[in-house]
Parts: C-alpha cells; sequence; structure tokens
C-alpha cells in the first residue's frame, strides 16, 4: 500500500525536447494546411474555403508574417471549427498559451491522453490514455456506434510510409499530462503497433498553468 502510494505522487516525466517557440499563427497555419489534403477532413475546408471566397494559398502555402492572412486564418478556424472540441479556439480555452515545438519520444507519445471528451473517454475505458483506445478498438467496440475503420486506415497509411504532421497537445507545465487537441487518429495509429511506433515525432504543445481549470484538458 505504501508504494502505491508513492508511486501515485511521483511526477510526471516527459522525455521531450524543446525546439523552438513558436506562435498561434504558426500552429494554426499548419493545423490547416494538414487539413486540407486530409481525407477526413479536407472537404469541408476547402467547401467553406470556396464559400468564403477564400484565396487557397492562404491555407496551402501560409504566410505568417502577414498579420491580415493570420486574421483570416483565425476566422477561418471558427467557421472550420467552430467552437467544437476539436479546436483549440474555443471560447473558453485560455488565450495565454505559450506555443512550442517539441519532439516527443517513443515514451512520450505512449503517454499522451485523449481530449477530455465524450467519445474519448469511451473509447479509453475512461482512463483517457490512447494507449487505452487501442485496446478498445482491437476488440472490436465501437462507441456511439462510431466505426472503427478510420483508424485502421490511418494505421495502413502509416505502415505504408506516410508521413503525419505534428499533432497539436496541451499541457499545465512540461512536467504535466500531454493532452491531445488536434491528431487523435494519427495519435492512435503510432500505438497499435510497436514495431510502428516511431522512435520521436514532432509535435506542438501549448503551456498554460489555467489549462487546470479548462474542463477539456
Amino acid at each position: 500500500m505504501c508504494r502505491n502510494v508513492v508511486r501515485n505522487i511521483l511526477p510526471i516525466v516527459n522525455y521531450m525536447k524543446i525546439l523552438k517557440s513558436v506562435t498561434e499563427h504558426e500552429v494554426t497555419a499548419s493545423l490547416f494546411k494538414y487539413n486540407y489534403s486530409s481525407f477526413r477532413f479536407g472537404e469541408k475546408l476547402k467547401a467553406i474555403i470556396k464559400e468564403q471566397g477564400i484565396d487557397e494559398n492562404i491555407i496551402t502555402n501560409p504566410d505568417v508574417q502577414n498579420e491580415k492572412k493570420n486574421m483570416i486564418r483565425e476566422k477561418l478556424m471558427r467557421s472550420f471549427d467552430g467552437d467544437g472540441v476539436d479546436g483549440y479556439l474555443s471560447q473558453d480555452f485560455p488565450n495565454n498559451i505559450q506555443w512550442k515545438l517539441v519532439r516527443l519520444t517513443k515514451k512520450d507519445i505512449q503517454q499522451i491522453k485523449y481530449l477530455n471528451y465524450s467519445y474519448w473517454n469511451e473509447l479509453s475505458n475512461h482512463k483517457r490514455y490512447i494507449s487505452e483506445g487501442v485496446k478498445t478498438i482491437k476488440k472490436g467496440i465501437e462507441i456511439f456506434n462510431q466505426s472503427n475503420d478510420i483508424f485502421f486506415k490511418a494505421f495502413k497509411a502509416l505502415k505504408q510510409g506516410a508521413n503525419f504532421p505534428p499533432s497539436i497537445l496541451i499541457a499545465k507545465d512540461e512536467n504535466s499530462d500531454l493532452v491531445a487537441i488536434d491528431g487523435h487518429l494519427r495519435l492512435t495509429s503510432y500505438l497499435f503497433d510497436s514495431n510502428y511506433t516511431p522512435d520521436e515525432i514532432d509535435a506542438y504543445i501549448g503551456y498554460s498553468e489555467n489549462l487546470a481549470t479548462w474542463p477539456l484538458y
């Protein structure tokens, strides 16, 4: 029992390397550039761009030094994601985030948690670790009648050499839980088979102590 108590109070150990500080505009530009060609969200994004008369170069060839274009992407984020759980611009998301580009190790990937949201909670048996979600998928359990085919499709792409872009994570500080806010699918695919789990991946992490009170963290 004493050993359990000690284990529970040990700090979380992250093995990542911080590469550099980045702006939220860089993170947003990276997210859109990937989603533009995504089999999940590409058609939706392209439809919104067409509807709003936005030049696709703002997405495909982003200039994060251009404030006007940054504001267009910020507005587009709200159209694309609304205030939903997959975006980090929801109304109650802390606005004092410090963004970093980091390099995660295999150990880091294994410790990442899903967003605190009903689907991901159920998928991970309320443990929230992505590794637990993989177990559910492999058992053939479908959450809220949602097919798991998309996870197998992503894993197949990984095996065939797909190069996924950085996922977007958040944490209170460098020794806190890493929680995904974008990239749940590719992060899940990384853990399908340890033989295909990358030794390292790049990711964006947003740090803020105020995330402690954000409901989805």
